[in-house]
C-alpha cells in the first residue's frame, strides 16, 4: 500500500491555505503568516526533536510550496487583469462611438464588441464590475486586485485609480 510522505491533514492545511490565500484574499499574507510561524515555532522544534526531523522538514516543504504557488497566483492575476481590462475598455468606447451612449451592462458588449466579457482575474469573486452606462455620461468599470482595494477606470479622463 502507498504511504503519502506527508501526512493527510497537512495536505488538506495546505489545500486550504491555498484556497483561501490565492482565490478569495489574493494577497499572499496567509501564506507568508504561515511560512513565519514554521520558520518561528517548527524549526526550533525540529532541533529538539531529532526523530520527527525529516517528517516536519517534509511539512515546512509542503507549506513552502504552497507559498510559492500562492506568489505564482497573485503575479499572474496582477499581469491578466489589467490586460483584459484594455479589452473591456476597447470595447465599451467602441459601443458608445457606434450608438452615442455608453452600454448599461457589459452584456451588451456581447457578441458585436467583444467575444465574451471576461472575469479579471482567477478568484472568487474577481469579476469586472460596471456601474453608470446607458446614457452619454461616462460609467465606471472596476475591479479588485488583491485585498480590499478596488482599482477603477474613469471613462471621463481614461485614467486608473484605486479606491480602498
Amino acid at each position: 500500500m502507498f504511504k503519502l510522505p506527508v501526512s493527510l491533514s497537512v495536505l488538506i492545511s495546505a489545500a486550504f491555505l491555498f484556497v483561501a490565500d490565492a482565490l478569495i484574499v489574493n494577497v499572499v499574507f496567509l501564506s507568508l503568516l504561515v511560512g513565519i510561524l514554521q520558520a518561528v515555532v517548527v524549526l526550533p522544534l525540529l532541533v529538539l526533536k531529532k526523530h520527527e526531523r525529516k517528517q516536519g522538514f517534509l511539512n515546512i516543504g509542503v507549506f513552502f510550496g504552497v507559498f510559492v504557488m500562492v506568489v505564482a497566483m497573485v503575479k499572474v492575476n496582477a499581469y491578466i487583469a489589467p490586460l483584459r481590462a484594455d479589452r473591456i475598455i476597447a470595447a465599451v468606447e467602441n459601443y458608445r462611438k457606434a450608438t452615442g451612449v455608453y452600454p448599461k451592462t457589459l452584456k451588451d458588449l456581447v457578441p458585436e464588441f467583444i467575444d465574451q466579457v471576461p472575469c479579471a482575474q482567477y478568484t472568487f469573486g474577481g469579476n469586472f464590475q460596471y456601474t453608470g452606462g446607458g446614457t452619454s455620461e461616462p460609467p465606471t468599470l472596476w475591479y479588485n486586485p488583491h485585498g480590499m482595494d478596488h482599482r477603477i477606470y474613469n471613462f471621463k479622463t481614461k485614467n486608473w485609480g484605486y479606491l480602498g
